[in-house]
């Protein structure tokens, strides 16, 4: 908190947030706090890594960019699932077959929260990508992203866990592609 407050000095940042950008290229942030001269709120975070901490002062224009949707064009793939990519990633591709790391959040229609795979903790999910019998929407829905990537899914019924008979959104991380193939690929 003491190298945020010598970041930020005594000057005004105005419309200016600043942030931390991680090896990972993340953004993140941290609310400070209300500092004397300024009535706005600063918004700042801090990254650990070897070299120390990382501080860069970026624009209000430059953060909501980062923040922006891929893409708001939804496409449909096998079963009538139907995908938007709202961050495109950078690493390895999910291939057919393929062991992959997923975080995801399912939400109604109507907003509530139906799972997430958050609140069981840090460590992702591993499933096989494009195979995954007790919910085929997550295995079909991860093919073709990208490590670091997140997508949307609209999933009907016929593709949902068994016992849900509605209209379900999904919003699904893909954290990591392995190497090895899962018992399913033939």
């Amino acid at each position: 908190m003491a190298a945020v407050n010598r970041a930020l000095g005594t000057g005004r940042l105005g419309s200016a947030l600043l942030l931390w950008k991680c090896s990972e290229e993340r953004w993140s942030r941290r609310q400070l706090g209300r500092r004397r001269a300024t009535p706005s709120v600063q918004l700042a975070a801090t990254c650990e890594t070897h070299t120390g901490n990382a501080f860069e002062l970026v624009s209000k224009e430059k953060y909501l960019q980062a923040k922006r949707a891929a893409s708001t064009e939804y496409f449909e793939v096998g079963g009538g699932m139907r995908c938007c990519d709202l961050k495109l990633g950078k690493g390895n591709v999910a291939e057919r077959g393929l062991l992959v790391g997923v975080h995801f959040e399912g939400k109604r229609l109507n907003g509530r929260l139906l799972e997430s795979s958050w609140t069981s903790g840090p460590t992702p999910l591993f499933i096989e990508a494009g195979c995954t019998p007790d919910f085929p929407a997550l295995g079909e829905g991860v093919l073709g992203m990208k490590e670091g990537g997140r997508r949307e899914l609209v999933i009907p019924p016929r593709m949902n866990r068994a016992g849900v008979e509605e209209v379900t959104t999904y919003t699904l991380e893909l954290i990591t592609v392995s190497s090895q193939y899962g018992s399913g690929y033939r």
